[in-house]
């Protein structure tokens, strides 16, 4: 495996993902790559991107205020949510 970063990966001199730059939560550790590594088959490319949904904080503190409990937690998958659009389309 070989990990790099984002910067200048198209040798312009800019940064090539600008809206990242600087942006690290230090949440990610080593064992966290080896594990995707694990999960990519060689010669495969791989990405991880965590991104947080900041207006999501304030309805999430007011839920725990309220004594409310996660039960489920997750994302609808992109091709379930394009069928779906597409659906109320027609």
């Amino acid at each position: 495996m070989r990990m790099i970063e984002l910067a200048d990966i198209d040798h312009d001199g800019k940064f090539d993902v600008a809206i990242f730059e600087g942006s690290n939560s230090g949440i990610l550790e080593d064992a966290d790559f080896d594990d995707a590594a694990a999960a990519i088959e060689p010669g495969s490319s791989a990405a991880i991107m965590i991104f947080e949904n900041h207006w999501a904080l304030p309805f999430v503190q007011a839920l725990r205020r309220g004594s409310a409990q996660v039960v489920a937690a997750g994302y609808i998958p992109q091709e379930d949510l394009a069928e779906a659009l597409n659906a109320t389309e027609h």
